[in-house]
């Protein structure tokens, strides 16, 4: 003991005579990558900060000089306001570095007034809580399946969609406010996937229900529809025909394969029409921008489709072609506003990596909802990631922070389980609603829907 009592004050010494003339190195100066920027309102730039000696460790913090022009985030992130100029600076241990901003044009408003530019990576970066649930728990016609679309037109009259994998039937059912359960249905058959869905509270009073039609039997229920319907919601009613109401096709093609699984938004503030399909084989989304108005004075031409139906689920028949002739307006005579490709994306980081859960345009860009539901690889997820009609990226991709909580998810009733699945967006008056099914028992036969809203005002 008395050998280790002398040793131990003895290497402190060694190791304090080892560290005699060598200094921590010092912050010299500070830069930053840009000196300079010009922006418009709306856009952002990535400032860093850099330290000389490169090794000194620095933890900057950022201010602007005008808010009300541009605003810079605690990572550095500019983002243009409004015209005019403002100064960026960035400190860390004593030292400063600026950059110069120059902005031209103001951040476009929601509304018609404006162009309809949102920014919902604040709200979106919430964690679940109350305030944010607008619907909890509605249970629809098929309560064993998940919505694939809805909408509302007010707050006593929503909709919703389902497509039991099972059947050859498709459901669209009226709720009479959120959290409420279904209070009467309609039947389609054959019409396809249901993704997407449009409720429309036309000038003749009527509700009438836009969604993809013409679909085909696959393994797992019907999809790749091949057109649009505008159609009559009247509670009770079964549709047989595959289709029915207002068409709206799109005889166009790509290589020379028909664009399937087409699915509608309307923005009917902007009048705007949003129509986004694939291509068997191509991993790929395609979006198409119209003039409503222009797309609904197109004049009626005479279609015909065959369909293969039939083959796959219980009650469905032989499989068969079926031939269906009727009148429709065709999408490929109609001016684009835009277009632009998502492509599937190579890895989690990238957009389309996941499920595509639905798009709404609203004003000048159109919004992109992908996610999946709790697996063993992931829990669950959902993305948004925003276009102005040409395709480039207005807000990159951000992650709904709601769903990263599943014990929250279960204390709030949102989900049993922790598995809660994207289904379907809408933006309303400057207010995004993000849709999900999940489970209301351990049994997926029981099945609910919640939706999400977030004030972007």
């Amino acid at each position: 003991m008395k050998i280790r009592t002398r040793i131990l004050p003895l290497l402190a010494f060694l190791a304090a005579l080892a560290s005699c003339g060598k200094e921590e190195a010092k912050l010299e100066s500070l830069s930053l990558n840009k000196d300079s920027v010009a922006l418009v309102g709306g856009e952002t730039v990535q400032l860093i900060a850099m330290p000389k000696p490169s090794g000194v460790v620095i933890s900057p913090s950022w201010s602007s000089s005008d808010p009300a022009v541009a605003t810079v985030s605690a990572s550095g992130l500019v983002r243009g306001v409004d015209t005019g100029t403002a100064r960026i600076t960035a400190s860390a241990l004593g030292k400063t570095a600026v950059c110069n901003v120059s902005v031209q044009g103001d951040s476009p408003s929601a509304g018609p007034a404006g162009d309809g530019y949102l920014d919902p990576r604040d709200a979106l970066a919430l964690p679940l809580n109350s305030n944010l649930i607008h619907s909890l728990g509605t249970q629809l016609a098929r309560k064993s399946n998940v919505m694939q679309g809805w909408d509302f037109t007010d707050a006593s009259h929503y909709y919703y969609s389902q497509a039991p994998a099972n059947l050859y039937s498709q459901y669209i059912s009226f709720v009479p406010g959120p959290s409420q359960g279904c209070s009467n249905y309609m039947t389609l058959e054959r019409f396809g996937h249901m993704t997407q869905i449009v409720a429309e509270k036309a000038s003749d009073g009527k509700t009438y229900i836009w969604c993809n039609s013409n679909g085909q039997a696959m393994s797992d229920g019907y999809g790749n529809s091949l057109s649009i319907s505008r159609l009559e919601y009247k509670a009770g009613e079964t549709l047989t025909g595959g289709y029915a109401g207002d068409m709206f096709i799109m005889s166009k093609q790509y290589n020379g394969k028909p664009y399937v699984d087409l699915q509608v938004s309307v923005d009917f503030d902007y009048r705007r029409l949003l129509v986004g399909g694939r291509v068997s084989g191509v991993n790929t989304r395609f979006h198409w921008v119209y003039d409503l108005d222009e797309v609904l004075a197109l004049p009626l031409k005479d279609v015909t489709l065959t369909v293969s139906v039939g083959g796959y689920l219980d009650g469905d028949g032989e499989a068969r072609k079926v031939t269906r002739s009727f009148k429709a307006r065709d999408l490929s005579d109609a001016k684009q506003l835009g277009y632009f490709e998502v492509p599937r994306g190579a890895d989690p980081t990238k957009t389309y990596y996941y499920s595509h859960q639905g798009h709404a345009v609203y004003g000048n860009y159109v919004w992109f909802y992908e996610g999946e539901a709790l697996s063993d690889a992931h829990p669950s997820l959902a993305f948004i990631t925003v276009y102005d009609y040409n395709g480039k990226v207005v807000i990159p991709r951000t992650e709904v922070a709601a769903l990263k909580d599943s014990d929250l998810m279960r204390k709030l009733g949102f989900t049993y389980d922790g598995s809660a699945e994207a289904e379907s967006l809408k933006i309303k008056d400057g207010v995004l609603y993000l849709g999900f099914t999940g489970h209301s028992s351990a049994a997926s036969a029981n099945r609910i829907q919640n939706i999400l809203k977030y004030d972007l005002n």
